[in-house]
């Protein structure tokens, strides 16, 4: 009788315990963008383009990977360069993970991809997952938050890695990791072949994994149908909802994004352009007149994408996720079912 109660315990526990996410969206080949929505705003001299934009900025490739660039061969009117921005037309709450998986970043001076989530309204936040710039050895992760987040506590998997900020309203960069991994951004990402991130916003707090592309787990796909975070090993960093609780009052109502930006208050200012890696603009020129009026500096500024995946706690797990998505709702149900469980063992422990 006893070892029956034991067993039911077991079994229950290691359901609470459990953070299995399941596929509620695949963004992949000739179907990439059809879940996004291009930007057409110009910001910090930056003019971002539809997909009917020409020359072609955002594409499919013969591998079936997406293609996202920065416009190589034009300036715009008025004097600005055309770049690509995209947004998720669906929102995310707690409960969802993401895979971003990449073959080639593009980098250089004036140049900061991104990839990661943001509300429409800034109070609720940004997870930057992709938050290199320039021509910086190693990617940067941060959370931007309004006032009154700051994580009691953030792991980071190496001991390389350098934390730089655990005010996540600190201006600019908000609570930032150098992650300090040469095979996480520039050449040294490209010329390995990419690689893959993971990130999770959950109740406990938001965890990101970098996989460099000989350790990306060979369950990831575009067609992995779930995750269990257990088996993701120690997140590359993660910062924990103490000191930011609850965490979906400082990150919700997320949209994926993916974007090329040029200069702007990091890639762009003097001292940063020139701790990483490039030429600091001697007055009168600045980053506009030095780097985006010269062509030549975007030749090979492109994302080449395989895939980017939207996951959600499995049923009865959780009643957050995505908005928006038919197929996410149906992923997500009521915490009835859960509860019931509960219940009933709860119940068959008692009669036990």
């Amino acid at each position: 009788m006893c070892s029956y109660r034991y067993a039911i315990l077991v079994l229950l526990t290691s359901v609470v315990e459990a953070s299995v996410y399941s596929i509620s969206e695949s963004h992949s080949g000739q179907g990439f963008f059809s879940g996004f929505a291009f930007n057409t705003n110009e910001i910090n001299s930056v003019q971002y383009v539809n997909q009917s934009y020409t020359p072609l900025l955002a594409s499919v490739n013969s591998a079936s990977n997406a293609v996202i660039q920065v416009d190589s061969e034009n300036i715009t009117t008025p004097a600005s360069r055309a770049s690509t921005r995209l947004t998720s037309v669906n929102t995310y709450n707690v409960g969802t993970l993401w895979v971003f998986d990449a073959v080639r970043l593009p980098f250089g001076c004036s140049v900061a991809p991104g990839f990661g989530t943001v509300a429409d309204d800034e109070t609720n936040g940004e997870v930057s997952v992709l938050a290199g710039i320039n021509r910086m050895s190693s990617n940067e992760m941060a959370l931007h938050t309004k006032s009154g987040c700051s994580p009691k506590k953030v792991s980071v998997a190496s001991s390389k890695s350098v934390i730089n900020s655990k005010d996540c309203s600190t201006s600019v960069i908000g609570c930032s990791v150098d992650q300090n991994d040469t095979l996480s951004f520039g050449d040294g990402f490209n010329t390995n072949g990419g690689g893959a991130w993971v990130m999770a916003l959950e109740d406990t707090g938001v965890s990101i994994w970098f996989y460099n592309r000989s350790s990306v787990p060979s369950s990831f796909g575009v067609n992995t149908s779930s995750i269990d975070t257990s088996a993701l090993g120690t997140p590359t960093v993660s910062w924990s909802q103490d000191g930011c609780s609850p965490i979906n009052s400082f990150i919700s109502q997320q949209r994926t994004y993916i974007d090329i930006s040029l200069c702007g208050d990091r890639a762009g200012n003097s001292t940063i352009l020139g701790q990483t890696g490039c030429t600091v603009p001697q007055t009168p020129d600045t980053c506009y007149s030095s780097y985006i009026l010269n062509s030549a500096n975007y030749q090979d500024m492109f994302f080449e994408i395989s895939y980017v995946n939207v996951f959600t706690l499995s049923a009865n797990q959780t009643s957050a996720g995505v908005t928006g998505s038919s197929h996410g709702s149906r992923e997500l149900s009521s915490n009835k079912g859960w509860y019931s469980l509960l219940g009933m063992g709860a119940a068959l422990l008692w009669m036990l």
